[in-house]
């Protein structure tokens, strides 16, 4: 029964006494009043229930959500730390492929040499280029276009130390310098690329 059938019940009671109604509709809205109090606390403590049942869900999400963030950002982290760990060693015998400057084993012939130094490049090239694919879909693409920017870099300074031969003496070593050029900006770029990219995710 809700307030207005007790209303005109009510009523109907009124107007069936007679000279008693005064007293009865003091009484009527009194009883109106009370039951309307009642209904309104009824309906503000539902609304409040739901209220903090809404509140508890989204505060779930967001945890959750900072959650899954904070892994994110600690597995890219530790992609960036493997990936640059294994990239110093391919630079490095990258760059020992045409030294500069440096000795070499007298008793070494000259395609035992090379033959030695292409191994050794092979063996630090092969790891980073799995690592590379292999992470490619947990990583910022923009640090994967430096990195793949110094393979390439890496690739042709093999390629040009392997066919060197029909080339002037300093053809050969302006190519070298070139390529001292390029690998040391590219490396400096794929640096800066990663700084920004957790620089940006610990912002975000």
């Amino acid at each position: 029964m809700n307030i207005f059938e007790i209303i005109q019940i009510a009523t109907a009671i009124i107007l069936s006494l007679g000279g008693s109604g005064l007293i009865l509709i003091g009484l009527t809205s009194w009883l109106a009043k009370v039951w309307a109090n009642r209904i309104m606390q009824d309906e503000k403590l539902k609304h409040d229930r739901e209220l903090a049942s809404l509140r508890e869900e989204f505060r779930g999400k967001i945890e959750k959500g900072i959650y899954i963030y904070k892994i994110q950002y600690e597995k890219e982290f530790e992609i960036y730390q493997e990936l640059w760990a294994t990239l110093i060693p391919l630079y490095q015998k990258t760059t020992l492929l045409r030294p500069v400057v440096g000795s070499h084993n007298p008793q070494e012939k000259e395609d035992e040499r090379m033959r030695r130094r292409l191994e050794e490049f092979g063996k630090s090239f092969i790891p980073l280029q799995e690592l590379v694919q292999k992470y490619r879909p947990f990583y910022a693409p923009e640090v994967f276009n430096a990195l793949n920017k110094i393979m390439q870099i890496c690739y042709k300074e093999s390629v040009e130390y392997e066919f060197k031969e029909g080339r002037s003496h300093k053809e050969y070593w302006d190519s070298q310098q070139k390529f001292s050029t390029d690998i040391s900006e590219a490396i400096d770029e794929c640096c800066e690329t990663i700084r920004k990219r957790i620089n940006t995710k610990v912002v975000e």
